[in-house]
């Protein structure tokens, strides 16, 4: 059934009662529903302009008064404002004053502010010598001379409690660009989580990670050595195109997730410099050591789905997530979650359903058997998928991957100021009564693949959604 054949009148007391909402707490959730007319209305995007607050009006000419037959181009040989070496001896005197301040613990200059603001200039300072394992080296004349390595080592390393790094992490990596960041502590149990080898994009290349009494990591033709002392792993995730994931059966939707890799790579380069201005060090990255959702379910970034990807409570399955940073800051566990996702998705079957490739497994119940290939590992109760299916389907479609499975996840929600999926949300996680009707209706309000492939050029969308 489609939504032309699918025009029936809701009302927002009928909707809610249907969702199981009505009694108590009714009052506050129509608060939270916008009123519609039918369901054609609840699923039409939004027009293709800028929205703008209602007291911006548009005019024929700047505010600024530009005399445009006086005016010319400037020429940068000229007109310095100030000359290099008077530019080089006040920066030098200034170095002096904030080290001065660093040392007597003032707020604004400890260690900690000093390598937030250092590690914000890591991609705009000039180029940079980049190892994804032990991380970037600033080569920039403004940071080789006054924030070097070994004019930073002469400053006190930050030291605070396991709470406070943790809170002082998450701070600077949502300011970084991460949309949730979690910890776990790197024991026995998720070393096995780690790659006995790297995946190296060239398989000849590949190396084995190996642990060391060492003090600080390296990687040579023959390993990758994680220092024992690096007990702590951070993960995060970065936000990637909900509609573009939509659209995944051309080239224009492979930019969701193509954006959502180099976001990471780009965090990576971030978290790894901000710990090395603290006095520490991040290791792993993007040489996948790492199992990612593995680590983001252990920690609380989400729960495990149907299709092995992770899927967060607020941002549903359009997320990435780092293939982890193994670090020597002492930091604070996060703890896994229960949302009623994973049990929702034994019923859901969606991204099944809409899988091109039939390589998603579509069992009422997870299981602990290794059922579909090699590429199954054991220990785990799940649902298992044919990724060598998933891969062909990869090479042989018009398309360079695929991201179906995400986008037409029931969780990809993430519309601004559309509550109602928060409320489908809070149902699942206390009763699966309402899974089957949950699903049906994401399949009648028009969610899933995006048949107009241009339609995503021509709408307005926000450009930051709230970070939790």
């Amino acid at each position: 059934m489609n939504m032309s054949e699918f025009h029936s009148t809701v009302s927002r007391r009928d909707f809610m009662k249907g969702l199981g909402l009505t009694g108590v707490g009714l009052g506050a959730a129509s608060l939270a529903v916008p009123a519609f007319h039918d369901l054609d209305e609840v699923s039409s995007s939004t027009t293709a302009s800028w929205n703008r607050p209602w007291y911006v009006k548009q005019i024929d000419a700047p505010t600024l008064e530009v005399n445009w037959e006086e005016l010319k181009r400037f020429d940068t040989r000229d007109g310095k404002a100030i000359e290099p070496d008077e530019a080089a001896k006040l920066t030098s005197e200034q170095m002096a004053r904030w080290d001065e301040a660093t040392r007597a613990n003032k707020p604004g200059y400890r260690m900690r502010d000093r390598s937030l603001s250092q590690a914000s200039w890591l991609y705009a300072a000039g180029p940079l010598t980049y190892d994804s394992f032990t991380g970037p080296t600033m080569n920039a004349m403004f940071f080789r001379e006054f924030e070097s390595e070994k004019r930073w080592a002469t400053l006190p390393k930050w030291e605070s409690t396991p709470v406070e790094n943790s809170r002082t992490l998450r701070a600077a990596l949502k300011h970084f660009g991460a949309y949730q960041v979690s910890f776990l502590p790197l024991d026995d149990n998720m070393k096995k989580l780690i790659y006995s080898y790297s995946l190296a994009p060239d398989r000849s290349l590949s190396r084995p990670v190996v642990f060391e009494d060492v003090e600080k990591a390296y990687h040579s033709n023959d390993k990758y050595v994680i220092p024992n002392k690096c007990k702590w792993i951070i993960n995060y995730t970065v936000l990637q195109s909900n509609e573009l994931s939509k659209r995944t059966v051309a080239p224009i939707g492979t930019a969701s997730f193509g954006k959502g890799y180099s976001d990471l790579a780009i965090m990576e380069g971030f978290t790894q410099q901000f710990l090395k201005g603290l006095g520490y060090q991040g290791v792993g990255g993007s040489t996948s050591t790492s199992i990612p959702v593995a680590f983001g379910i252990c920690s609380g970034l989400g729960e495990s789905s149907r299709a092995s990807f992770l899927i967060s409570p607020e941002y549903g399955a359009t997320v990435r997530q780092t293939t982890n940073i193994f670090t020597d800051l002492p930091l604070e566990p996060t703890k896994p979650i229960d949302a009623g996702i994973f049990r929702f998705c034994r019923t859901c079957k969606k991204c099944a359903d809409s899988c091109p490739s039939n390589s998603i497994n579509k069992d009422s119940e997870p299981s602990w058997d290794c059922v579909t290939g090699k590429w199954n590992n054991s220990g785990i109760r799940g649902f298992k998928n044919n990724f060598s299916s998933c891969l062909k389907y990869w090479y042989q479609g018009d398309e360079i991957g695929c991201g179906i499975c995400q986008g037409s996840c029931v969780y990809s929600k993430t519309e601004e100021n559309a509550m109602i999926h928060e409320i489908v949300k809070g149902t699942i996680s206390q009763t699966s009564l309402f899974n089957g009707f949950f699903r049906n209706m994401d399949d009648v309000f028009g969610y899933g693949m995006k048949p107009d492939l241009d339609a995503w050029w021509n709408e307005d969308r926000p450009g930051n959604l709230r970070r939790f």
